[in-house]
């Protein structure tokens, strides 16, 4: 079973795979899997093969779980920024609960 149809626009963000047992796994933190967390750039492939090249690559393997549908009605060139700096600002803001009237710094 799978979430795309042949044609869906698919977007990827900072991560490709992880081994989605350990425990950061588990609980939704695969950005900290330390038994083979597999980001978009620089990480070694599972299969051991090769490094992921991420927007340098001819093509991208991808689990899924890693991967969101872009709605037909988002132009592509605004949603992909959100998937590197949007994320690296709304996952930590959300963390720390912040809301309304509060400050906060944005370094990147």
């Amino acid at each position: 079973m799978t979430k795309f149809l042949p044609g869906d626009l698919a977007g990827v963000g900072t991560m490709v795979d992880s081994c989605r047992a350990c425990a950061d796994c588990r609980d939704g933190y695969e950005q900290y899997c330390k038994v083979q967390g597999v980001l978009t750039y620089g990480s070694r492939e599972k299969d051991g093969k090769g490094i992921t090249q991420g927007g340098y690559s001819d093509r991208l393997v991808v689990d899924e779980h890693f991967a969101l549908k872009v709605p037909a009605n988002l132009a592509p060139a605004a949603v992909a920024p959100l998937l590197c700096a949007g994320i690296t600002t709304y996952s930590p803001l959300r963390h720390w609960k912040v809301g309304p009237g509060q400050m906060v710094g944005v370094v990147g």
